[in-house]
């Protein structure tokens, strides 16, 4: 349960920032980050720039990313919630955390199919700004093919979005977790009757 508490808590955080900040608007410096990254004395300049971009495009598209967060602030409280009560081991919580997970599974499928406009524009901004790179970059190479960089925005949303739910879905489900919740709740249920 405590795996799942820190996967809402994550979730949770991450849906805070993502409303303050489309609430807030503020434009990100793309102008610097490209210089910094011409540069090419720091690898991972380039990768700062990336999201730098991805963050102009989220503003560009917050009609959709707005609602989507709020979905995510909803169900990550939810998650949250029901990993807290699970912990004190009230009857019918685990059903309820494994609703919410399965919940937040959908939304992050959905959310990745409504925002594909967003990846498209940032991967065509990033691989056309890795095309002007000098030759010599390392840079150059691995940023400027542009299925390369879908490869990784699929694996982004497999390891650090589907997984941790994934995890907590099977761990929810062992027989050895339902036999921990069906003790911990005659154990309560005895404590009441006496």
């Amino acid at each position: 349960m405590a795996l799942t508490w820190c996967i809402g808590v994550r979730g949770l955080m991450i849906a805070l920032s993502s409303i303050a900040f489309l609430r807030q608007g503020t434009l990100p410096d793309v102008a610097t980050a490209a210089a910094n990254a011409r540069g090419g004395t720091d690898p991972t300049d380039i990768f700062t720039f990336w999201g730098t971009v991805e963050v102009e495009a989220i503003l560009r598209y917050s009609r959709i990313l707005f609602p989507l967060s709020v979905a995510q602030l909803l169900l990550c409280s939810m998650l949250v919630i029901g990993s807290g009560l699970a912990m004190t081991g009230r009857r019918g919580v685990r059903s309820f955390t494994l609703q919410t997970l399965v919940a937040n599974v959908g939304l992050a499928a959905v959310a990745y199919a409504l925002t594909r406009v967003v990846r498209a524009d940032c991967i065509e901004t990033v691989a056309r700004f890795a095309e002007t790179l000098p030759l010599d970059l390392p840079q150059r190479v691995a940023y400027s093919s542009r299925e390369t960089l879908w490869w990784i925005l699929r694996l982004r949303l497999i390891l650090v979005e589907l997984l941790p739910f994934a995890t907590g879905l099977l761990i929810l489900t062992r027989p050895r977790t339902k036999l921990y919740f069906d003790a911990v709740a005659r154990a309560a249920e005895s404590a009441e009757d006496q």
